[in-house]
């Protein structure tokens, strides 16, 4: 069912994808106000695997790793020779032209140009390890960014919220100075109260702009694009037991796996250039016609002399690299090990924080309010109390909401430390 679902969400990545680029530019470099596209959080991660701008140029580089395997197995390391000359007999007696003329070509015959092909295939093979990497980071990106763009919007609601509670007291407000049963102190208040929440609200949006962004940059949609959001965030989920998520770092992590490709390649450039040290074979024909003897036809081999090895140094480095890539494997290891304890700490912590929020102080915070506001109503408590009992619903609110935000990016902080296995 998963697969199916995921090849569902591809192809309509793949379908919105065709549609944005098909898009037409406006006269004057300006791109025009395009359809508004929606998009649920499976279409939006499977689009960044596809048309994020760093995956895009990562399957170049795929494309041009591969291309290195054309014409690495030739196993003439340079083009045929022809040489010749004209001989004319100098002693004095007349005689006839003769000339001279060969042609040679060497061959590499101690296994190079296999060597050349299987190191050329190593380099595609690390490449395809990156873009797969570039992926991940791709998918968490987007994934962030999507967050970011619905807490915004909630933030924007709560704002909403809160001020029409701050409006509605400084409606009654005013009505309770007209009868003359507040002063000015108290129609500044609630009217200061109402102009600190529309600051925030334009706060809220201004977030909200820039994560949408942040979504189209990731995604490469048009700047003008209007994209619509349409997965509810909530309450993350529990995730699996700290040794779980560990086994599966160690099995998934990209970056393991671009290490070993690249220990790998440099064992690939260090074959290829031991074979490439194995003398080179030579064939060679021509024919001699020298005034005044007799016609020749010759064919023969030669053998380079190495005497001068001259890469020596390249493969004093690929060992280097081998070395260095070896002890960076070790490291990475023990990085992934931190990474995923300290990204399931920072998740369960902030699930914790979210269910106090959510259980005791934003449900006693409500109640709170109600009873200050009627009771305001009622005479026996004066705006100050409304206000503050407003003030602690807005800020334990907006707690909620870091909360919930901060739990989302931690959740994906620990999908990216396992390398985007299920957490």
């Amino acid at each position: 069912m998963f697969h199916v679902r995921r090849a569902a969400a591809l192809m309509a990545a793949a379908a919105l994808g065709l549609a944005v680029l098909a898009l037409p530019a406006a006269a004057g470099g300006q791109a025009k106000q395009t359809e508004k596209i929606e998009l649920s959080l499976e279409q939006a991660l499977a689009l960044a695997e596809t048309h994020s701008p760093d995956v895009v140029m990562a399957r170049h580089e795929v494309s041009r790793n591969v291309a290195r395997e054309v014409g690495a197995g030739i196993v003439m390391p340079r083009n045929p020779t022809l040489s010749g000359d004209v001989r004319r007999s100098i002693n004095g007696r007349p005689s006839t032209l003769g000339y001279f003329a060969t042609i040679d070509t060497m061959f590499e015959v101690g296994g190079a140009p296999g060597a050349r092909i299987r190191e050329a295939r190593g380099y595609a093979d690390l490449s395809r390890s990156e873009l797969d990497l570039g992926r991940l980071d791709a998918k968490v990106a987007a994934w962030s960014a999507y967050v970011r763009v619905r807490v915004s919007e909630s933030r924007i609601a709560a704002f909403e919220t809160a001020l029409g509670i701050a409006q509605r007291v400084r409606a009654a407000t005013e009505r309770r100075t007209e009868l003359g049963a507040a002063g000015d102190i108290e129609g500044s208040l609630a009217l200061t109260e109402v102009g600190e929440l529309q600051a925030g609200m334009r706060q809220a949006v201004t977030r909200l702009d820039l994560s949408l962004m942040d979504l189209r940059q990731a995604l490469d949609l048009p700047a003008s694009s209007q994209v619509v959001l349409t997965t509810v965030l909530d309450d993350p989920g529990p995730v699996a037991d700290l040794s779980t998520l560990m086994a599966r770092a160690v099995r998934a992590r990209p970056e393991l796996a671009v290490i070993k490709r690249r220990v790998e390649l440099y064992n690939l450039t260090d074959e290829r250039l031991a074979k490439e040290v194995f003398p080179k074979m030579g064939l060679y024909g021509g024919i001699d016609a020298t005034p005044e003897s007799p016609t020749i036809g010759l064919i023969g081999l030669s053998v380079e002399l190495p005497f001068a090895q001259r890469n020596q140094g390249p493969r004093a480095v690929a060992q280097a690299q081998i070395d260095t890539e070896s002890e960076r494997l070790n490291l990475e290891m023990r990085r992934i090990a931190r990474d995923v304890t300290a990204a399931r700490t920072a998740y369960e912590g902030r699930r914790a924080e979210l269910k106090v929020l959510d259980e005791t102080a934003l449900p006693a915070a409500m109640r709170t309010l109600e009873l200050v506001e009627a009771g305001w109503k009622a005479g026996r408590f004066d705006l100050f109390r409304v206000t503050t009992a407003a003030r602690d619903i807005t800020r334990l609110r907006s707690k909620r909401l870091d909360a919930i935000e901060g739990a989302w990016l931690e959740r994906i902080a620990l999908y990216r430390a396992v390398g985007g296995q299920p957490i």
